[in-house]
């Protein structure tokens, strides 16, 4: 009788380990957040995308999330006309994903780089189980295809923007933890909505859309619904929809996030929805309660 031989399960020390990858196998992942700026720019989509993901791999090799891509170097790379790059890196610049940084360097002259945002590469994160890891393979890069690596050091932090919450250990914390105060996904999706509608319709004057400014919108929705008593669906929606097309109100909700600040007494959701209340057509017999 043949023995059938158990697979090796692997020792709890071994349980957390890293992605060993070398770059030109690795994935840039772009968040659907982001995917939805770019559709909104309609007939830019692909411009904005392919500029976009020219910093993405340009700071890939330069392991860094702030590469230094002139506009020369970027319009030879992807054979646009430098009028062109100069163009489509402003609408990048208008939303929120990149930023021009100036160094000062320690030979006294001035670098411009630019901030890639929301940059992020799996082999940056540790493997949470063995068993989740996917099996490596180690190809040997050939030196004639692609430029050379630099000397070995500690991976940089691709998410340690000022937009975007710095990789560290607590990333790691447990679900009961991360999850145990978190608004509903709703809420984050009605956020998500609503900004990139204000950006299509207002542009410039509307809010950068960063993951900090969403936080902040939900947070505030989820206190509007839990500490206020409004209703998330007949009275939170109703009420900003139809801000967002009044004539006062459309040019002063740029953000949810200051909703629940007061001034002389009452909030501002609630100035906006006694507003509502007195212009809107109500069905009889309803009317915001928390209003009372």
């Amino acid at each position: 009788m043949q023995r059938t031989r158990k697979a090796p399960v692997p020792n709890q020390d071994q349980s957390r380990i890293k992605l060993d990858r070398y770059i030109e196998n690795e994935v840039v992942m772009i968040s659907k957040v982001t995917t939805d700026l770019f559709l909104s720019m309609g007939k830019d989509y692909s411009n904005c995308l392919g500029l976009y993901h020219f910093y993405c791999y340009t700071g890939r090799w330069q392991k860094s999330n702030q590469p230094y891509a002139t506009t020369k170097f970027v319009s030879q790379g992807i054979g646009w006309s430098e009028n062109k790059v100069k163009r489509i890196k402003r609408t990048l610049r208008q939303l929120g994903l990149i930023e021009d940084v100036v160094v000062n360097e320690e030979t006294g002259q001035h670098k411009s780089y630019i901030k890639v945002n929301f940059l992020y590469f799996p082999s940056d994160i540790d493997c949470l189980n063995l068993q989740d890891c996917p099996p490596t393979q180690k190809t040997t890069p050939s030196p004639k295809n692609n430029p050379p690596l630099p000397p070995k050091k500690d991976p940089p932090n691709a998410l340690s923007t000022n937009r975007v919450n710095a990789l560290s250990t607590n990333i790691f914390t447990s679900k009961s933890e991360t999850e145990q105060n978190k608004p509903p996904d709703k809420y984050t999706d009605f956020t998500e909505w609503f900004l990139q509608a204000q950006l299509k319709a207002h542009g410039n004057r509307a809010e950068t859309i960063t993951p900090n400014l969403i936080a902040a919108c939900t947070a505030t929705l989820d206190k509007l619904v839990r500490l206020d008593g409004f209703d998330f669906e007949q009275d939170v929606i109703s009420v900003i929809q139809w801000a967002m097309e009044d004539n006062f109100w459309s040019g002063n909700i740029f953000s949810l996030a200051p909703l629940r600040n007061k001034k002389n007494g009452s909030s501002k959701f609630k100035k906006i929805a006694r507003a509502y209340d007195q212009r809107a057509k109500f069905i009889p017999g309803r009317s915001l309660s928390p209003l009372s």
